[in-house]
């Protein structure tokens, strides 16, 4: 299967194409880890489209029975059952063996050499660290940012009948554990004629920021 792969021109230009494609791709300190990171990953999501594309053509129906067929003066086109059901599973089943292929790459390059921080993190389906912007504008028009995060988010909330808190409250509240916000980063102003300014904080924690507990509103 290897051999017949690698003597199509067609297989030859596809492994290039990815070969490019994951070099670019691959998060490496320096050139000569982005080829070897590349290269690795492009001939492993080859290795496993080769794979799929064997079982396809091992199950899929024969080949002369016709599904489609459209013949006048200029086209005599046939399409095939096999054709049909070979295109159609290798879309489906080379997008699920690519998917776990590009899954275990990022997991081993995250935990062994901590690259890809963005695509591992936002693929791993973390629950905490969140963190989210708030802005208020005084009433000299001057608009203050807070960046304000929360490490730990609960897990349990219970929802608040109306006959138990005012309508300006959360309909929400946590069960398990109560929510920590804090200051990521210093307040962020911009005066109308002042320009830019920031108010240094520091978190009790050693970190940037200050706890938002007994901040009002």
């Amino acid at each position: 299967v290897r051999a017949t792969a690698i003597s199509s021109a067609g297989m030859v230009v596809l492994f290039l194409i990815l070969l490019v494609g994951f070099v670019g791709f691959a998060n490496g300190r320096t050139l000569p880890d982005r080829i070897v990171a590349g290269v690795v990953h492009a001939s492993i999501q080859l290795e496993g489209l080769i794979w799929v594309s064997w079982f396809v053509a091992k199950i899929a129906p024969e080949r002369d029975t016709v599904v489609f067929q459209l013949e006048n003066a200029v086209l005599d086109v046939q399409v095939h059952l096999f054709a049909l059901v070979y295109a159609v599973m290798v879309v489906l089943l080379g997008g699920l063996v690519g998917s776990y292929i590009y899954s275990v790459y990022l997991f081993v390059m995250q935990t062994l050499f901590k690259r890809h921080p963005t695509h591992s993190f936002s693929a791993f389906r973390w629950e905490h660290h969140r963190n989210f912007m708030r802005l208020h504008i005084d009433e000299l028009g001057v608009l203050t940012i807070y960046s304000i995060g929360v490490r730990r988010v609960p897990r349990k909330w219970r929802y608040v009948p109306a006959s138990e808190r005012e309508p300006w409250q959360r309909w929400f509240e946590p069960v398990d554990r109560p929510l920590e916000p804090f200051l990521a980063e210093p307040p962020l102003r911009l005066g109308i004629d002042d320009g830019i300014r920031t108010t240094e904080t520091s978190d009790p924690g050693g970190e940037p920021g200050v706890s938002l507990g007994d901040r009002p509103g």
